[in-house]
């Protein structure tokens, strides 16, 4: 199985992230800085459309919004998104930052407004946990003494969880392996980012230097094939692909 991993830079690119989609195929997508527009936006392939477009391919999808922005007479809602070709029978949300904002304004500080995304899906009998997250961001790719904080509530959170089912959080995290905001996964969870020493998940429309920002992280349950990024431009974000399969239920 496949799950794919990508910041969709509020879907800029969204014809090309639809092409890559339909080429993978993969089983599951994370996604962060995606829209939702719902039949509130007219025009039904365009950037504000992404997650309706996407969610064509995938019979099962949650959404969780961070803030709603006026178009036009519509609106379109940011946030993240978890596609799956395997039922999803549970999901939840919860904000790490912020709270949710209802048409967002140049007077509105919706800065670093986050939520930790959870679905669990039903994979031939074998339940299993994905979560996703876009991470506090500052201009510094080792994060700040927030960006620790805010690791550490999720952290503590994933630990509340089965530890016996498969699960896998991944998202645009805005921190590198090395930095002390992934510290609190340590004993918890396996970087796969780290483990394969990825030299960086952004593509060349962003010329900050190599910065593997995006991470993949698995407990034991999950058993890991290979990870990768993809060349293919679709965001200032490059694909990170996890390749994968879990125990069956007996």
């Amino acid at each position: 199985m496949e799950l794919m991993q990508l910041n969709m830079w509020q879907g800029r690119l969204s014809q090309q992230i639809v092409e890559l989609v339909d080429e993978r195929k993969p089983e599951f997508i994370t996604a962060q800085e995606i829209y939702k527009g719902g039949d509130t936006v007219l025009a039904p392939e365009n950037m504000f459309t992404l997650y309706e477009q996407v969610a064509k391919r995938y019979p099962y999808h949650s959404f969780s919004a961070v803030h709603a922005l006026k178009i036009a007479r519509g609106k379109a809602e940011m946030g993240t998104a978890i596609f799956s070709q395997y039922p999803i029978v549970d999901e939840s949300s919860i904000f790490t930052n912020g709270e949710y904002v209802d048409g967002i304004s140049v007077g509105h500080d919706i800065h670093n407004s986050r939520t930790l995304q959870s679905a669990t899906v039903d994979i031939d009998g074998t339940l299993t946990t994905i979560l996703t997250h876009h991470g506090h961001w500052v201009p510094n790719a080792f994060g700040d003494t927030e960006s620790v904080e805010k690791m550490q509530l999720i952290a503590d959170h994933i630990q509340t969880l089965n530890q016996d089912m498969p699960l896998l959080f991944a998202g645009d995290l805005n921190v590198v392996p090395e930095s002390p905001a992934m510290r609190p996964f340590d004993g918890v969870l396996k970087d796969l980012v780290a483990s394969y020493a990825i030299k960086t998940t952004l593509s060349s429309l962003k010329n900050l230097g190599d910065i593997p920002c995006d991470h993949v992280l698995v407990n034991d349950a999950v058993n890991v094939r290979n990870l990768y990024t993809l060349e293919n431009i679709v965001s200032d974000h490059k694909p990170l692909v996890l390749e994968f399969d879990i125990e069956k239920s007996s």
